[in-house]
């Protein structure tokens, strides 16, 4: 999960695209990362609670630092439900609030 953190919050200007509509390699990663995370948290949400005020945070740094061009559309708009759906309804993260 460490490396899943590190990799999220990573960024490297080679692994960007400057074209406005495709999805660099970057933000393919951090799409599959967020993706990963959530089921893991899904599946095993009482050794996910750990991890979960970090990748919370890191997720919405992402979501709010990320720009409106079509090519975040693979990061942004599913990272929504991300960290709502899969976040939120964690037992864990009823009882952090």
């Amino acid at each position: 999960m460490d490396n899943f953190h590190i990799l999220l919050e990573m960024n490297n200007p080679l692994l960007e695209t400057d074209a406005a509509e495709e999805a660099g390699l970057l933000e393919q990663l951090k799409s599959q990362i967020c993706d990963n995370v959530g089921m893991y948290a899904q599946k095993y949400d009482e050794e996910f609670a750990a991890y979960l005020p970090k990748f919370v945070t890191a997720v919405w740094k992402l979501l709010v630092t990320t720009g409106n061009q079509p090519k975040y559309d693979l990061v942004g708009s599913p990272r929504v439900s991300f960290s709502t759906k899969k976040f939120i309804s964690l037992p864990s993260f009823a009882y952090s609030l």
